[in-house]
């Protein structure tokens, strides 16, 4: 049984760092998307990295050493303007975690 949810957000020199803690009990599975821009839009032969066109943003997940999660990278469509929409990458992560647990993902700027 799902309790309840709370994101922290804080920024770092270099680094965005988003906590997701979740209260509860039991097995469950936590779905998590990240939308990028389309300036974020060549993956890099690790599939934890996005390079734009004058930096890289490198991604660690850290669920209280529990099972890393399922990654799947995917396209979406992006519109700023009605009528217009562009392809821009997503970042589907799957977790099977146990409860209560906090899920931190770190962004990293280089």
């Amino acid at each position: 049984k799902v309790g309840q949810h709370v994101r922290e957000v804080s920024i770092n020199d270099n680094y965005l760092l988003v906590e997701d803690t979740i209260s509860g009990s039991g097995s469950i599975l936590v779905e998590t998307l990240w939308n990028f821009s389309s300036h974020l839009n060549h993956l890099l032969s690790d599939t934890n990295e996005i390079k734009g066109n004058s930096f890289v943003v490198k991604f660690e997940n850290n669920a209280g050493g529990q099972i890393q999660p399922d990654s799947i990278w995917e396209d979406y469509l992006y519109s700023e303007n009605y009528g217009e929409s562009q392809t821009c990458k997503r970042l589907r992560l799957l977790w099977n975690i146990v409860l209560p647990c906090k899920i931190n993902t770190k962004f990293i700027f280089s």
